[in-house]
């Protein structure tokens, strides 16, 4: 047990005004008939940020892999949900062994008991419980918090490649108000460049296009789900299923190159947002041998789904990445870095896995994060 959570528990229980057995009753496993309440609690935490479809995303979430044991861990106090964490389990490649952690995610507090320490307290119950605990991505509210409790790692790089100026001209208050009447013959100007200068890519026969995560994982030897990165949650076949089923509520594409009916190489995009002025492409998971073929392969795939992204359309592709190569080949196809997204979080309580708070040889895509 963390030398702190004893103590803290104390003060959290005193606070609350229950004993320390009744706090610790009181956190666990939401019940199907709660899922409203949560959404309810997430919409107020959260406001316009949250979609109306949440109670479905919470129920494939954190009910659909065991349906009878939910992995959404909610405090009960007075009679109603004043927290609750999203717990992932995974498993975590560290070189050539396999640690069994938790991914925590959706972290919300009653506004009235927020600032009490609630939301610390859940993460370090996890983190006694666990050996590796991680959490990717955060909010205003949280990452104060996790930054405390965790070891950062600015390994999350942000690339973007734009497929039209339309999204910047039309910003509010842009300096380029001027010239927001050009915004769609510019628009059409760049789109019709990034054609020509795509047109191979898609009539590219190696690529293969699949309706279903499923028909790409029947592909799929064991070996080609993570070959990048000697840190990495695994991809396995039935996560894979799992994360990118039609029953997440959002729309995938896959792609793929096949040899003798043997995957070699893949990528999982989607496209996000509603207006001509926000839409945009993401790059989601990938994977390819960790070589010049692989690369190689891995750059016809991207140059298919840039393709397909001009011809949907919209205005932006882009992607988290911090493996080398990856990175090598987002910038030969004109992908540009905008940065580190530190919001990468993560503690190891056995010292077998220390290396995972090192930021060296981790592999993490944006579909490691939660909610796209």
């Amino acid at each position: 047990m963390s030398n702190r959570l004893p103590a803290f528990t104390r003060v959290l229980a005193r606070s609350l005004g229950v004993s320390i057995d009744d706090l610790d009753a009181a956190f666990g496993p939401c019940q199907k008939k709660e899922i409203a309440e949560v959404s309810a609690l997430r919409t107020e935490v959260f406001g316009a940020d949250i979609s109306p479809g949440d109670e479905d995303y919470l129920y494939w979430r954190y009910f659909s892999k065991d349906a009878d044991k939910s992995t959404l861990l909610c405090l009960r106090h007075e009679g109603e949900i004043i927290a609750a964490l999203g717990t992932e389990p995974c498993s975590v490649r560290v070189g050539e062994h396999i640690a069994e952690g938790v991914k925590c995610a959706d972290a919300i507090v009653k506004p009235r008991f927020d600032g009490g320490g609630i939301g610390a307290w859940m993460n370090m119950v996890q983190m006694d419980r666990h050996d590796v605990v991680i959490c990717i991505g955060g909010n205003t509210n949280s990452l104060s918090m996790l930054k405390k409790l965790f070891t950062g790692l600015p390994i999350r790089q942000d690339y973007k490649l734009p497929l039209g100026p339309m999204h910047l001209l039309l910003k509010k208050h842009s300096v380029a108000a001027p010239l927001w009447p050009l915004a769609p013959f510019a628009d059409w100007l760049f789109r019709s460049w990034q054609a020509f200068r795509l047109r191979s890519a898609s009539d590219d026969p190696r690529v293969s296009r699949y309706g279903q995560i499923d028909e790409l994982v029947s592909k799929m030897p064991p070996a080609a789900r993570n070959r990048l990165g000697k840190k990495a949650l695994v991809r396995s076949g039935p996560y894979l299923e799992w994360r990118y089923s039609p029953s997440s509520g959002r729309s995938y594409r896959f792609f793929g190159v096949e040899t003798r009916g043997v995957l070699d190489a893949y990528v999982v995009a989607k496209v996000a947002g509603t207006g001509n002025a926000s839409k945009r492409g993401l790059i989601m998971d990938w994977d390819y041998s960790n070589d010049d073929q692989g690369q190689s392969t891995f750059a016809a795939i991207l140059r298919v789904v840039i393709q397909e992204m001009v011809r949907t359309p919209v205005h932006m592709v882009q992607t988290t990445v911090n493996d080398p190569r990856s990175a090598h080949v987002l910038r030969s196809l004109g992908f540009l870095r905008r940065g580190e997204d530190s919001r990468f979080f993560v503690k190891v309580g056995n010292p077998d896995y220390q290396t995972l708070e090192q930021p060296d040889g981790w592999f993490v895509s944006l579909g490691d994060s939660d909610g796209v």
